[in-house]
């Protein structure tokens, strides 16, 4: 089990670039370490294998489609705990996410703060679904 007063490693996977860049931004400034980022899901499953993140930050609408990837990077890493971020709470496949091992469902529209407090709810353990 992750001590809490381990660093919080997360790995970000979004194509909004300058949603990634803010999010990265506001993570580090808390003192969460982002091990990575990445727009692409197939880059994700790398990137997880090779840095073994405690929670990936994966975006619902990603153009190849955030189900497949949720499976693909539970199977990378067991041990991850996996957070979809949406654009809007009318996600078609939230449950979808969910069921294939999602541990958190947050708007990208919250505050970051909001964001951050969800990341450590599910660091230890918990399941957060927030949508607005």
């Amino acid at each position: 089990m992750l001590s809490v007063s381990e660093p919080l490693r997360v790995l970000i996977v979004d194509d909004d670039t300058q949603f990634r860049r803010r999010l990265e931004a506001a993570l580090e400034a808390d003192g969460i370490s982002v091990v990575g980022s990445t727009a692409d899901d197939e880059a994700a499953t790398a990137l997880t294998s090779a840095s073994h993140p405690d929670i990936v930050l994966l975006d619902l609408d990603l153009q190849s489609g955030s189900i497949p990837a949720t499976s693909a990077l539970i199977r990378a890493v067991p041990g991850a705990r996996i957070v979809i971020l949406a654009a809007s709470d009318n996600a078609p496949h939230l449950f979808d996410a969910v069921k294939a091992g999602a541990a958190a469902y947050f708007l990208k529209s919250r505050p970051m703060n909001e964001i951050i407090v969800a990341l450590r709810s599910v660091r230890a353990g918990m399941h957060f679904i927030n949508p607005g």
